[in-house]
């Protein structure tokens, strides 16, 4: 276009192919960015149950401490534990004990709001960060609870299974990032 002697229509295919070329290199980034938003929450869910894992809980943990002090709202923190989990695997098989981890993941979506943030601990340990007082956590400790009592998943021969889960409650005080918190329910759901 900068040629001595272009026309308007040589112009004209100048801007267009360079608005073309704008508008692939956009959508490029656009998929790029997808794959990218994609990519990280996958490397903060845990596979088996559907639920954030460790990392993203490890990290919510101190940043919701410190929303609630900054604020002056309650945090709760509900630790859970399958009950004889290990015993549940040698009768049964790690396959059926995938299968109990994975809907006991349902189970705990289904009985949290979608402002509390639930995580696999570890192995078949589960974390409920709750926005409220530790009598919120009781009750959605208390709605866990029934719900995984009433998991049921194959085992081999065809029949079902399923166990029980305990949890221990703690709820914020400011000032500790959540340490005190954890270690507390903790000692909790070992007492349960």
């Amino acid at each position: 276009a900068g040629r001595p002697g272009a026309d308007g229509v040589e112009m004209g295919i100048g801007i267009g192919a360079f608005v073309l070329a704008g508008l692939a290199v956009g959508a490029g980034h656009a998929v790029q960015a997808r794959d990218a938003r994609r990519v990280a929450d996958l490397s903060f869910t845990d596979r088996l149950t559907g639920l954030h894992n460790y990392a993203h809980f490890a990290d919510a943990l101190p940043r919701e401490c410190r929303r609630a002090e900054r604020y002056g709202h309650p945090l709760s923190l509900v630790l859970l534990d399958l009950d004889a989990f290990k015993a549940f695997n040698d009768r049964h098989g790690h396959e059926a004990g995938n299968r109990l981890l994975a809907a006991t993941g349902r189970a705990l979506r289904g009985c949290v709001r979608s402002s509390d943030i639930v995580a696999r601990f570890g192995g078949e340990e589960f974390a409920v960060l709750i926005p409220g007082p530790a009598a919120e956590a009781m009750e959605a400790a208390e709605r866990i609870r029934a719900a995984v009592a009433a998991v049921r998943v194959v085992v081999s021969g065809g029949g079902q299974a399923g166990t029980t889960i305990s949890a221990g409650v703690a709820e914020y005080v400011p000032g500790d990032a959540g340490a005190r918190m954890l270690d507390q329910a903790n000692r909790a759901l070992y007492a349960a």
